[in-house]
Protein backbone atom coordinates (compact mmCIF):
# COMPACT_ATOMS: atom_id res chain seq x y z
CA UNK A 1 0.00 0.00 0.00
CA UNK A 2 1.22 3.51 -0.77
CA UNK A 3 0.02 6.76 0.73
CA UNK A 4 0.13 9.95 -1.28
CA UNK A 5 1.87 12.60 0.75
CA UNK A 6 0.41 15.64 -1.01
CA UNK A 7 -3.30 16.29 -1.45
CA UNK A 8 -5.79 19.14 -1.71
CA UNK A 9 -7.45 19.53 1.69
CA UNK A 10 -10.50 21.44 2.89
CA UNK A 11 -11.54 23.07 -0.34
CA UNK A 12 -14.97 22.91 -1.88
CA UNK A 13 -13.48 21.80 -5.17
CA UNK A 14 -10.78 19.60 -3.61
CA UNK A 15 -12.41 16.18 -4.02
CA UNK A 16 -13.34 16.83 -7.65
CA UNK A 17 -9.91 18.29 -8.48
CA UNK A 18 -8.17 15.36 -6.82
CA UNK A 19 -10.27 12.84 -8.77
CA UNK A 20 -9.50 14.64 -12.06
CA UNK A 21 -5.77 14.83 -11.26
CA UNK A 22 -5.69 11.17 -10.30
CA UNK A 23 -7.64 10.10 -13.39
CA UNK A 24 -5.39 12.10 -15.73
CA UNK A 25 -2.27 10.62 -14.18
CA UNK A 26 -3.60 7.06 -14.30
CA UNK A 27 -4.61 7.55 -17.95
CA UNK A 28 -1.15 8.89 -18.75
CA UNK A 29 0.39 5.77 -17.16
CA UNK A 30 -1.84 3.47 -19.23
CA UNK A 31 -4.40 2.42 -16.63
CA UNK A 32 -8.05 1.79 -17.47
CA UNK A 33 -10.78 2.91 -15.07
CA UNK A 34 -13.35 0.26 -14.13
CA UNK A 35 -16.86 1.02 -15.31
CA UNK A 36 -18.28 -0.72 -12.24
CA UNK A 37 -16.26 1.32 -9.72
CA UNK A 38 -14.30 4.45 -10.69
CA UNK A 39 -11.94 3.90 -7.73
CA UNK A 40 -10.66 0.69 -9.35
CA UNK A 41 -8.11 0.92 -12.14
CA UNK A 42 -6.18 -1.76 -13.95
CA UNK A 43 -3.28 -2.04 -16.33
CA UNK A 44 -2.23 -4.97 -18.51
CA UNK A 45 1.32 -4.48 -19.74
CA UNK A 46 3.14 -7.45 -21.34
CA UNK A 47 1.48 -10.04 -19.05
CA UNK A 48 2.05 -7.80 -16.02
CA UNK A 49 -1.42 -7.19 -14.63
CA UNK A 50 -1.91 -4.45 -12.04
CA UNK A 51 -5.10 -3.64 -10.15
CA UNK A 52 -5.29 -0.54 -7.96
CA UNK A 53 -7.95 0.72 -5.60
CA UNK A 54 -7.91 4.32 -4.43
CA UNK A 55 -9.66 5.58 -1.34
CA UNK A 56 -9.09 9.24 -0.52
CA UNK A 57 -5.29 9.52 -0.62
CA UNK A 58 -4.51 5.82 -0.18
CA UNK A 59 -3.72 3.59 -3.14
CA UNK A 60 -3.80 -0.18 -2.74
CA UNK A 61 -2.35 -2.42 -5.42
CA UNK A 62 -2.39 -6.08 -6.37
CA UNK A 63 0.42 -7.44 -8.53
CA UNK A 64 2.02 -10.82 -9.17
CA UNK A 65 5.72 -10.23 -8.52
CA UNK A 66 8.02 -8.04 -6.45
CA UNK A 67 9.53 -6.72 -9.69
CA UNK A 68 6.10 -5.52 -10.85
CA UNK A 69 5.52 -3.85 -7.49
CA UNK A 70 8.83 -1.98 -7.74
CA UNK A 71 8.11 -0.96 -11.33
CA UNK A 72 4.63 0.41 -10.54
CA UNK A 73 5.82 2.22 -7.41
CA UNK A 74 8.61 3.82 -9.46
CA UNK A 75 6.02 4.93 -12.06
CA UNK A 76 3.84 6.50 -9.37
CA UNK A 77 6.88 8.00 -7.65
CA UNK A 78 7.74 9.94 -10.81
CA UNK A 79 4.28 11.53 -10.75
CA UNK A 80 3.68 12.03 -7.02
CA UNK A 81 5.58 12.02 -3.80
CA UNK A 82 4.58 8.69 -2.29
CA UNK A 83 5.25 6.90 0.95
CA UNK A 84 5.26 3.12 1.20
CA UNK A 85 3.41 2.23 4.38
CA UNK A 86 3.86 -1.53 3.97
CA UNK A 87 1.25 -4.21 3.86
CA UNK A 88 -2.33 -3.17 4.35
CA UNK A 89 -3.86 -4.44 7.59
CA UNK A 90 -7.15 -2.50 7.63
CA UNK A 91 -9.24 -0.98 4.86
CA UNK A 92 -12.70 0.61 5.19
CA UNK A 93 -13.28 -1.12 8.51
CA UNK A 94 -12.21 -4.54 7.23
CA UNK A 95 -9.23 -6.49 8.49
CA UNK A 96 -6.99 -7.60 5.62
CA UNK A 97 -4.91 -10.72 6.15
CA UNK A 98 -2.47 -11.80 3.46
CA UNK A 99 -0.44 -14.96 2.99
CA UNK A 100 1.66 -14.14 -0.05
CA UNK A 101 3.23 -17.61 -0.20
CA UNK A 102 -0.12 -19.33 -0.63
CA UNK A 103 -1.64 -16.44 -2.61
CA UNK A 104 -4.44 -15.99 -0.06
CA UNK A 105 -6.07 -12.71 0.90
CA UNK A 106 -8.75 -12.79 3.59
CA UNK A 107 -11.08 -9.90 4.40
CA UNK A 108 -12.91 -9.82 7.72
CA UNK A 109 -15.53 -7.36 8.87
CA UNK A 110 -15.19 -8.53 12.47
CA UNK A 111 -13.47 -5.30 13.67
CA UNK A 112 -16.30 -3.21 12.22
CA UNK A 113 -18.98 -5.45 13.74
CA UNK A 114 -17.21 -5.23 17.10
CA UNK A 115 -17.21 -1.44 16.75
CA UNK A 116 -20.97 -1.41 16.02
CA UNK A 117 -21.62 -3.79 18.94
CA UNK A 118 -19.65 -1.52 21.27
CA UNK A 119 -21.39 1.64 20.03
CA UNK A 120 -24.84 0.17 20.61
CA UNK A 121 -23.92 -1.77 23.76
CA UNK A 122 -24.62 -5.15 22.16
CA UNK A 123 -21.74 -7.14 23.65
CA UNK A 124 -23.99 -9.69 25.34
CA UNK A 125 -26.33 -10.32 22.42
CA UNK A 126 -26.35 -14.03 21.48
CA UNK A 127 -24.66 -14.89 18.19
CA UNK A 128 -26.75 -15.94 15.19
CA UNK A 129 -25.72 -17.44 11.89
CA UNK A 130 -26.33 -15.36 8.79
CA UNK A 131 -27.74 -15.40 6.29
CA UNK A 132 -31.02 -16.57 7.73
CA UNK A 133 -32.18 -20.04 6.68
CA UNK A 134 -33.52 -20.36 3.15
CA UNK A 135 -37.24 -19.87 2.84
CA UNK A 136 -37.70 -17.86 6.02
CA UNK A 137 -40.39 -15.25 5.58
CA UNK A 138 -40.19 -12.11 7.70
CA UNK A 139 -43.50 -10.40 8.20
CA UNK A 140 -45.34 -7.86 10.32
CA UNK A 141 -46.45 -10.59 12.77
CA UNK A 142 -42.84 -10.80 14.03
CA UNK A 143 -42.94 -7.14 15.10
CA UNK A 144 -43.91 -6.25 18.65
CA UNK A 145 -47.70 -6.21 18.90
CA UNK A 146 -48.69 -6.02 22.54
CA UNK A 147 -48.11 -3.01 24.75
CA UNK A 148 -45.49 -4.88 26.81
CA UNK A 149 -43.63 -6.05 23.66
CA UNK A 150 -43.59 -2.48 22.34
CA UNK A 151 -42.32 -1.17 25.69
CA UNK A 152 -39.61 -3.83 25.70
CA UNK A 153 -38.47 -2.74 22.20
CA UNK A 154 -38.84 1.04 22.75
CA UNK A 155 -35.22 1.57 23.79
CA UNK A 156 -33.74 -0.65 21.05
CA UNK A 157 -32.02 1.50 18.37
CA UNK A 158 -33.05 -0.89 15.59
CA UNK A 159 -33.04 1.68 12.76
CA UNK A 160 -29.69 3.18 13.84
CA UNK A 161 -28.09 -0.27 14.00
CA UNK A 162 -29.38 -1.20 10.55
CA UNK A 163 -28.15 2.12 9.19
CA UNK A 164 -24.67 1.40 10.57
CA UNK A 165 -24.40 -1.97 8.86
CA UNK A 166 -25.87 -1.15 5.48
Amino acid sequence: MCKLVHMIYRTMQGAHDWYETLTNTYNKLGYVTSQADPCIRYKNDNDEYTITDTYMNDIFGALRTDEEITKRKDEMGKEWEIKNVGENEYFLGMRVQQDLKSGMIQLSQRPYWEHVANCFILKNVPLRNTPLPLGIVLDQDMSPNTKSEKEQMADKPYHAILGSIM
